[in-house]
This record gives C-alpha cells, structure tokens and sequence, in this order.
C-alpha cells in the first residue's frame, strides 16, 4: 500500500486505479467527468468504460493506457475532455504534451518528432515524452499531418515506443494518447441541423457518420491500431446554457471580483440573449466566451473602475444596465498578514515544481532507474552501478523533499483559511513550519543537481594593499563556513623558495593551510608582507555556485591617512586542487590588479555598493553581512531565472 502512495503522489496517478483493495465508483465518476464536459454523455461513456478497462487491468499489455480518436465538429468539448482526463489520471490539467499536427503537414516537419531535422538530437515530441511519460498525449487536428506521421504513430500505438534521431527510446505505455480530428464535420453540418434542439438520433447517426470518415481518411492498419473512436455530437439549448453558468462561475473566481469580495448576478435575459447571440453553428460553444466578454466582462470592467471604493456589495449585469449595491449579505473575511505571506510561499513552491529543471531531474531519474535495472539484471556491479545509484537517491530525496514541504504549506494555508472562516480547524502553528528559508535552500540544492555543479571552486585573490588582501581573503572564509563550506588557504610568496617552483621556474605553487588554522592564520598576518596572492579552495555541495559569480575585480573607496584612496582587489578562477594551482611566478611579484576590469564597488565613505554584472546596488557599509546578502541575491536571481 505505501509502495503505491509513492507512486501515486509521484505520477498523479489516483490511488484507485492503482490498488486493487480500493474500488472505483464508475458512477460517481461519470457524474464528474460529465459536471466538466457538458452534453457529449457517449463521450464521456466511451472515457468510463476505457477507465474500468485500465481499473481492471484488462487493457493491452505493452501498448499505451488508452488511444482515443476524438472525431467532431469544433468548439464541443473534444479538447476539454483531453484536459479533464489529464486531471483524472495525472492529478492537473496541465500534464499534457500538447502539438498542433497542422505544423506537421511535410516530410521534413514530420521528422521534427523524433529529431532535430534528422540530426542526433532530441525530437519536440521525444523530449517532452523522456521529460514527463505520465501524461496525455494530445494531437490536435491529426488529420492534417503528414502521413510519416501516421508511419510513426504505428509505432506508439502498437508498441507504446519511439525512438530519436539519438537512438534514444520514449516510452507511451504510462500515457493515454489523445487524437482529435474534423474529419466529416462539413459534410455533417450539411446533412443534419447543428445547434438548438436537435432530433433524437442524432448522436447515434453522428457516431456512425464520423467513424465513417475516420474509416475513409486513415490506413486500416493505424485504425485498427485505435482503441475507440469517439464521436462529439451537436450541442443543444439545455448544454449551452449550462456551459454559460459555468463559464460565469469563472468569472466569479476572478482575482478583481474575488479580492473586491463582490458577488456578480446575471439577469435570466441576459443569459438567454448570450445564449442567442453567442452560438454559431460553425463554432460550436467556442463564441460564448467572447459573447460573455462583451455583455459581461467588460461592462462589469468599466463600472469597476468607475470608483475605487467598488468593494463588498453585489454587481448585478442586466439587459440595458449594470447596478452595483453596497454591502448586503455575509461577505469573506479579508486575508491576514500571515495568510499573505502563507499564499506567496505556496506559489512558490508551485512554480518551483513546474520548473523545467524540477522536470529534467524526475526525467533523468526515471531514466536512472531503467538503467539500473538493466545493470543489475546482467549482474554488474561495477563503479558505474554505484554511481548511478547515488545519483539516484540523491535526486529521490531532493523531490521527495520538494513535495513534502509543498504538501506542508498548502495543508498550512488550507489551515488558515478554515480558521479564518470560523471553521474548525487544526493549529496551524503544529504543522511543519516552512519559510521562504526553506524554499530557497532547496531550490538552491534542485538547480545544483540539474546543473551537475563541481562541489569545488578555486580562487585566487590578488590586491594593490597586502592589509586589504588578508582581510578580504579572512571574510570570504568565514562566509564560506556559514553557507556550510569548507575551506583550504594557499600563500604565494613574492620569494618562494625553491621547493615551490616548477622545473622551468616559470610557475610557483601556493603553500598550503588547511583546517582549524585558516582563520588564525589570516588573522596574525604574519607573511602578510611576503604574501603576492592568496587561494581559497572552497568544498561544499553549493560551493561553487556560491562563490563562481565573485570572479573579476573588487574596487573600495575610502579615507586612510594618505586622503581618500580606491583599493582593488582582483579574483580569478584557477583549475584544479590547491595542491595543483599553479600560476606565473611574475604575477605574483608583479600583481596586474589595477588593470583588471571591475564589476564591484564598494564606497566605505558614503556606505554605498554596486555591482555592475547582477545591475543591483545598495546603501550599506560594506561588512561580512552584506558580502553575504550580494551572493546569496546573485544565485537566488540566477535560479528563479531557470525557472
């Protein structure tokens, strides 16, 4: 039972469809699939009967969970079916693979799926299979593509595989692939009236035209591949208005409407004049958003702008006017300080969750898995089964963590809304406390592990004042101990001794400090005079993502006893261990730091900063502090970017 929670919060997956123990009511879920696609019950029927197919375990083995031709005039709800199975399967409407099959009418085109024009790289639908194989895989308007496309679709649908130009495979058999198509739609319109109140059978006569068309258009070996044909009918009077409420139901969730705590009534007229004015036989449902735009969204816009004092109260739209009436009725309480900050939290983490890079890793896991698989069923157990194992569990934990702490603030913000509500409601202090801390240590550690960042930087700081060269070098390790790094210190010397020359005596090495006495070290100064170059190498799980934006040159401004003077100091990046870091032994003696380009400034006389890279500036003193709140800023901005 645990295994399948886990699999079940991993894919979306609903727990019923998984463990045999739970009973799925097919009724109750007909009631609502068919609460979200209005009057297309054979449709819906069709979804039911393929869900108790899969429930039952009684589906194809080795073949996708379901292929579905979805045949129909426009705008009638085959694409809000797609979404709405998204939702049931995999948990949001939003876990589709969507294309257009239009854009892939030529030969060429048609190659894009598996490759990048036939090159060894991934193809559009190919990566996207790798990146999330537990969705729905929708193909808009199918019968405009190329036939190399049907070609490949045999393929998925017969063997639930596809391979790219890489050689690499995409696995269907945990996705439900979706084709729509307009197949027989014009002719149809012409031999059976479309739109209100249309004769008894025409569902059924619908059905047999539509797979007729199917029949005609596509090869007997890819419709024999399709496990149902679904045919959309005409939409009557009944359907439309229903579909009118819900629309309006959307409105009534807007964030102007909702934060304003107003309720918005329509008048009966002036939904039957919506419904008159926006059906179009040719478009199906589609233009009753656009009739709502205009007899509802935009004159409720304008009255809502007329005052800013527009809050509480009920807006009412009828034929000729709109009325807005102040107060009346039990309105919501408004949102509290500790609600706000809840609900900024949780988009957050919502956002951090649809990451690309959040994506890449859940894929590279899956991948990992099959591999080790493979591995371990020839019987390896070499260095290579280790490290991928490693990878492994480290990214199983980062997401793992990832939906927990998600989990843990939207439960927190639930909460607080219950309570806010006078409901009753657990504490919400006793839940897991989460806080924007949280977030970022762990979007922080999510963006390390897709970048596959060193654990190890190398740098090398150079100044104009041996005094300002220590006592910067002292900050950046104690900045380095507080963000959870380790550091070893290397001293070049202007005299090095010849133990730390190469063979040429070209390049000298550093000696080498490490441990406890780095700070002491820093702090006595005692080779501070002899010093040309210090090196810092930084160990740490962030460590290099931390400090690798610190490169360049440093400038301080400041009064000293010869009048006000500007100080550089200039860090560089250095390969390889502390041990190895070998630089010329004349840019020690003859330091280059005054013609080194500088993207920092540091004004100790006004308590100013800038940084030119990041184009962020302050007024603050320069201290350990902020040297800390620059780099943290810098990767915080250079994560979310990746988002």
């Amino acid at each position: 039972m645990k295994v399948n929670e886990a699999f079940s919060a991993e894919t979306g997956l609903p727990l019923a469809l998984l463990e045999d123990s739970i009973p799925l009511d097919l009724e109750s879920t007909g009631t609502w699939f068919r609460e979200r696609v209005m009057g297309q019950d054979g449709a819906v029927q069709v979804v039911i009967d393929t869900i108790a197919t899969i429930k039952a375990r009684l589906s194809r083995p080795g073949k996708p969970l379901a292929s579905l031709l979805f045949v129909g005039p426009t705008g009638v709800g085959k694409t809000e079916l797609a979404k709405t199975l998204a939702e049931f399967f995999y948990g949001s409407r939003d876990r589709m693979i969507r294309l257009d099959m239009s854009e892939y009418n030529t030969p060429i085109s048609a190659t894009r799926l598996v490759s990048d024009l036939g090159q060894e790289q991934e193809g559009v639908l190919t990566a996207q299979m790798r990146d999330q194989p537990f969705s729905v895989v929708l193909l808009d308007e199918f019968e405009k593509a190329h036939p190399a496309v049907f070609d490949l679709f045999l393929q998925v649908l017969g063997e639930a595989r596809l391979t790219d130009g890489a050689g690499r495979v995409a696995d269907f058999s945990n996705a439900l692939v979706i084709m729509t198509s307009n197949l027989g739609a014009q002719e149809y319109r012409a031999g059976v009236r479309l739109g209100f109140g249309g004769s008894g059978g025409s569902v059924s006569s619908a059905a047999e035209h539509f797979i007729g068309e199917a029949k005609k258009r596509f090869r007997p070996e890819f419709f024999n591949r399709i496990d149902h044909i679904v045919p959309f009918g005409p939409l009557d009077r009944d359907h439309l208005r229903r579909i009118v409420v819900k629309e309006l139901e959307g409105l009534r969730r807007r964030d102007g409407i909702r934060e304003r705590q107003l309720r918005l009534e329509l008048d009966p007229a002036l939904v039957d004049r919506i419904l008159e004015r926006g059906f179009d036989p040719r478009y199906g449902a589609r233009p009753l958003k656009r009739q709502l735009g205009t007899e509802v969204l935009r004159p409720v816009a304008e009255n809502l702008n007329e005052s800013a004092s527009r809050e509480g109260g009920e807006v009412r739209v009828g034929l000729a006017e709109i009325r807005y009436t102040k107060g009346g009725g039990t309105l919501p309480a408004k949102s509290s300080p500790e609600l706000d900050t809840v609900a900024a939290l949780r988009r957050k983490f919502q956002r951090l969750a649809r990451a690309s890079f959040v994506s890449e890793l859940a894929s590279e896991r899956y991948r990992l898995d099959r591999a080790l698989a493979s591995l371990l069923k020839s019987g390896s157990t070499g260095d290579d089964v280790k490290t991928a194992f490693a990878r492994r569990e480290s990214i199983e934990d980062l997401l793992k963590a990832l939906e927990k702490k998600a989990n843990a603030v939207l439960l927190r913000e639930e909460t607080l809304l219950l309570r806010q509500c006078g409901h009753a409601a657990p504490d919400p202090k006793k839940s897991l406390a989460v806080t924007d801390e949280d977030y970022e240590q762990l979007l922080f550690a999510l963006y390390a592990a897709a970048e596959r960042a060193p654990q190890s930087l190398l740098l090398v700081f150079q100044a104009d004042e041996s005094s300002h060269l220590f006592a910067l070098v002292e900050d950046y390790v104690r900045l380095a101990d507080l963000l959870g790094c380790v550091s070893r210190l290397g001293i070049y010397s202007r005299k090095p001794s010849k133990q730390f020359w190469d063979e040429a005596r070209v390049k000298v090495r550093p000696l080498v400090v490490e441990g406890a006495a780095v700070v002491p070290f820093l702090e006595e100064r005692e080779q501070e005079q002899d010093a040309g170059a210090l090196a810092v190498e930084l160990r740490g799980p962030l460590a290099f993502l931390w400090f690798r934006g610190e490169t360049g040159g440093h400038e301080f401004e400041m009064d000293d006893r010869s009048g006000r003077r500007k100080y550089r100091v200039l860090v560089q990046r250095v390969e390889g261990t502390l041990e190895e870091a070998w630089i010329e032994g004349e840019k020690v003696r003859q330091s280059a730091v005054r013609g080194a380009a500088v993207h920092r400034r540091y004004n100790l006389i006004r308590g100013t900063w800038k940084d030119d890279q990041m184009g962020i500036s302050g007024h603050d003193y320069y201290s350990l502090e902020l040297l800390e709140r620059i780099i943290r800023e810098r990767l915080l901005k250079e994560a979310e970017r990746a988002l």
